[in-house]
């Protein structure tokens, strides 16, 4: 069964460290919450789940 709570902590986790990563990425999704940028997010989070937590600061710095 899959567990969407476990999923939107995991979200959250991943958006607090985006924040801290792209600043100015995060500042303008909160701003405009555009399909655009929600998908970029998106790729950012697949990202951090291909590469792991250790690299995921240096791939979403050239991303």
């Amino acid at each position: 069964m899959h567990d969407s709570k476990k999923e939107n902590i995991t979200l959250i986790t991943i958006y607090v460290h985006y924040t801290i990563v792209d600043m100015e990425g995060a500042y303008s999704i909160l701003i405009y919450p555009s399909q655009v940028n929600l998908v970029m997010l998106k790729l950012r989070f697949m990202l951090m789940k291909v590469l792991g937590v250790t690299q995921t600061g240096m791939a979403l710095g050239y991303l």
